[in-house]
């Protein structure tokens, strides 16, 4: 009895296999960065799955996305604004209850060069208060947008320019 009883913790304990083997793995280790003009990508999606899904979180209306297995093929439309914009994708499979989530991040368009005043530099013409600095365009190592303001003439600051 002793050892009925010991048979059924140690399988509790260990776990019981389920209906479909081994256990099932779903990971995403990309995000996507892109620039602020119309580009595609690809994420590849670790996994002993056939088939997963992705949807979007929240509002991703400026992004497409498609998943072509072992990839979710992600397809991002131009950023018209100054401002960054991201969106979180959920890549998943219900059956297995397995989710993993990646990001696409969109950099804005970068700043007129001339402030956006027509007058230029506050001398002669403009009155030079509506001008306005510009974000480097340049990625960072860790894959965030440099936090810098671009030198003049530029779209990057002087560590990045080019």
């Amino acid at each position: 009895m002793k050892n009925i009883l010991l048979l059924l913790s140690l399988m509790i304990i260990s776990g019981c296999g389920d209906d479909y083997g081994d256990s099932n793995i779903l990971f995403v280790f990309d995000s996507v960065y892109v620039n602020y003009y119309h580009q595609n990508d690809k994420v590849e999606v670790t996994t002993t799955l056939n088939d997963f899904k992705a949807r979007g979180i929240g509002d991703c209306s400026w992004i497409d996305y498609k998943c072509d297995y072992p990839y979710v093929n992600v397809s991002v439309s131009e950023n018209k604004s100054t401002e960054d914009r991201k969106c979180f994708i959920e890549v998943y499979n219900d059956r297995h209850n397995l989710r993993d989530t990646f990001i696409v991040y969109q950099y804005g368009l970068p700043a007129p060069f001339d402030g956006g005043n027509g007058g230029g530099n506050g001398v002669g013409g403009g009155s030079g208060t509506n001008v306005t600095s510009r974000r480097c365009a340049a990625k960072t190592k860790k894959g965030t947008r440099c936090k810098r303001t671009a030198a003049k003439g530029s779209i990057y600051c002087w560590q990045h320019k080019k």
